[in-house]
């Protein structure tokens, strides 16, 4: 199914925030909420979008990324991060985390400062990525390469990468403490420090997550409440919202995206269940079409002239009708089946499950058809 065009996820388009806004004075910034899955609730287009048009705003200067998300796709996450890359020099990025796992840690990290919530945990970066039916883990190779991607990613915005890398590769281990007014990140467990004293401890066959008191204590975030904390948080007076754009913007693109999967999953519904019910028709039709045959049944002649009898000559006529009617709806199915393995290609689900050669099958009915048809008024045998 073809991806969503901007005139449907952002149509009439929002008007531009008030001149009061955008005037001079204080820190303004806006706000993108990635709620949901990458790629399937926060899906990049719409990202894109709000980019291009905070960045027609010369007042703005500073994203907020409000994440709240279980993860999604490598696929998608990158290149959520690729965009936010083509506007670096355009903006400061601050990520507000209220959930960051799997794939919405490439978010966090391409952010330029993070921030977390109460409660909130980021981390388990599993890499999943986009197959035919669903999401796909990916294999080891793949995945140490990711993980290698992603501690770049955070070593390029000041992140530690051994916890990013620990967070994405489970043969990673990641340990932090404390020495003295210093926090230490190591990927070996220190010989010297006693385990009560380790901030974090991360062995070999686990992913890293991180707690908000965990990911504050070793200076990996900075506690906030809301994106309305974050100014005193960086330092920077006059901080507000410049407008709500972004954020209506992102939830009509998720609204779109709702309503395409649950097009996308009545459609392969009724994909199954057209064909669950075209096939037993076919099989039936062939049997019909077989035992309705006219040259099967016995007729009666005229001694005479060998002519068949009133009669027979009927029941011949039936018996040709409800052939020809039987191949007709082979016919029929043979064409709906087409239609339907088409369809499931565009779905991408497996096709109805069946022996025949469809082309032939269809060719064979309109042979067979014609025949009777060319038969039906036959006097004698």
């Amino acid at each position: 199914m073809a991806a969503p065009t901007w005139a449907a996820l952002s149509s009439p388009e929002p008007k531009a925030p008030a001149a009061a806004d955008t005037g001079p004075g204080g820190v303004l910034y806006m706000e993108i909420p990635i709620l949901g899955e990458c790629g399937k609730d926060a899906v990049p287009a719409s990202v894109e979008h709000c980019l291009r048009y905070c960045s027609q705003q010369q007042n703005i200067k500073h994203i907020v990324f409000r994440i709240k998300s279980p993860g999604g796709t490598v696929a998608a996450a990158r290149e959520i991060q690729a965009l936010m890359k083509q506007y670096a020099d355009r903006f400061q990025y601050h990520a507000l985390v209220e959930e960051a796992m799997c794939a919405a840690i490439w978010v966090a990290f391409a952010c330029d400062t993070i921030h977390m919530t109460d409660g909130s945990s980021v981390g388990a970066a599993t890499p999943f990525l986009e197959d035919g039916t669903g999401n796909a883990p990916v294999d080891a190779k793949s995945a140490a390469s990711i993980a290698a991607e992603m501690a770049a990613t955070a070593a390029a915005k000041n992140h530690s990468p051994v916890l990013a890398k620990a967070m994405a590769l489970k043969e990673c281990e990641a340990y932090a403490w404390k020495d003295g007014d210093k926090v230490q990140v190591s990927e070996a467990a220190p010989p010297d420090v006693p385990p009560a004293r380790l901030i974090v401890s991360n062995t070999r066959d686990a992913l890293l997550a991180l707690t908000r008191d965990q990911a504050v204590a070793v200076g990996f975030a900075k506690p906030a409440r809301n994106a309305e904390d974050l100014g005193s948080s960086l330092g920077l007076e006059g901080w507000r919202k410049a407008s709500t754009y972004t954020e209506t913007a992102m939830q009509r693109a998720k609204a779109v995206k709702e309503r395409e999967a649950a097009a996308r999953e009545a459609a392969i519904k009724r994909n199954i269940e057209r064909g669950k019910a075209t096939i037993p028709v076919i099989d039936s039709s062939l049997e019909a079409a077989a035992a309705s045959e006219p040259s099967r049944a016995r007729y009666g002649y005229e001694l005479h002239s060998g002519m068949l009898t009133r009669e027979s000559v009927q029941r011949w006529q039936r018996q040709t009708d409800a052939a020809v009617a039987a191949w007709r709806r082979v016919q029929a199915g043979a064409l709906e089946l087409q239609k339907l393995e088409k369809e499931a290609d565009q779905l991408g689900v497996e096709k109805p499950t069946h022996s025949w050669n469809l082309p032939e099958l269809y060719a064979k009915a309109g042979r067979e058809i014609a025949r009777l048809l060319a038969e039906r008024d036959r006097k004698s045998i």
